[in-house]
């Protein structure tokens, strides 16, 4: 090995251990002792043991799924409606695909405000009450909410996969679209047998779904902004996703010690990466992957 490659393998390799090792070794550590930072008390597992018998645990990854489920499926439905309906433009679809990206550059906890109750939500009711002579949507109903907060998720997220979907189809061979039109294809009938199995079959899309799995389950800024909003400021609310209760505890460290909250945050990313290697392996059956 060259000194310079050598030099950069040292680089890369501290720079790995600095950033992201050691922060997962220490937090492991203080979640082996008994609440101290200074170390003093050292119980092992015993903090690991007592997250089984706490129902905000519990209550808080069931929140989560459900939250990761409805996002990923918002997201992706999103964004492939919007790419098929950008391949159906043939003029200004440049402009149509930055107006489409827009979420993107929405910070999260804006949108949870924006899709709050007091934003979107007191107008939707208004309309349906007095218009349509309908009941109010009643929005603190955690069975109304929590959709609502995963729609909120997946209308930020949704130009993510509209891209990777416009990605796939654009990639497809010119023979395809021949063949079609010598078939008389109608336009409906190429985005139904040609787009969505492609875009359902490419690794692009099954990446992302992927990748967005991590990300929507440790999901935090608009659970927190709707956790504002119904002022659900104690932990094991309804609103809480792991991400969020750990936040809590943190915001009151005299309700837990900071030793469980560490064995809570090496949970949290334990179950990330389990579901995220559940979801691959799901994904990718039968691709070599």
């Amino acid at each position: 090995m060259k000194a310079s490659e050598m030099v950069w393998t040292t680089v890369i390799a501290t720079s790995l251990a600095v950033g992201s090792i050691f922060p997962l070794a220490y937090t492991f550590y203080l979640s082996l002792l008994t609440g101290s930072l200074s170390g003093q008390g050292a119980i092992g597992f015993l903090n690991y043991a007592r997250m089984l018998s706490d129902p905000k645990i519990y209550w808080s990854i069931a929140i989560s799924i459900t939250y990761t489920v409805l996002s990923l499926i918002t997201s992706f439905l999103l964004g492939l409606s919007s790419a098929f309906i950008i391949t159906l433009i043939s003029r200004g679809r440049r402009l149509l695909e930055a107006i489409y990206t827009i979420p993107l550059s929405v910070s999260p906890i804006i949108a949870g405000i924006v899709w709050s109750p007091p934003a979107v939500w007191d107008d939707v009711n208004s309309l349906i009450h007095f218009l349509l002579g309908l009941p109010f949507i009643d929005v603190t109903d955690p069975l109304i909410y929590i959709p609502i907060m995963a729609l909120a998720e997946g209308w930020l997220w949704s130009p993510l996969f509209m891209l990777g979907s416009l990605v796939v189809i654009e990639e497809l061979p010119n023979d395809c679209h021949e063949a079609a039109a010598v078939m008389g294809a109608r336009r409906k009938d190429i985005i139904r047998f040609l787009y969505i199995p492609n875009v359902l079959r490419s690794k692009t899309m099954k990446m992302l779904l992927v990748v967005k799995t991590i990300d929507f389950f440790r999901a935090f800024e608009i659970p927190f902004a709707w956790s504002s909003w119904m002022r659900a400021l104690e932990s094991g609310a309804a609103t809480d996703t792991l991400s969020l209760l750990l936040f809590k505890l943190l915001m009151t460290p005299f309700e837990q010690p900071i030793s469980y909250i560490a064995a809570i945050s090496i949970a949290l990313m334990i179950l990330a990466f389990v579901a995220a290697i559940t979801i691959y392996r799901i994904l990718f059956r039968g691709d070599g992957a």
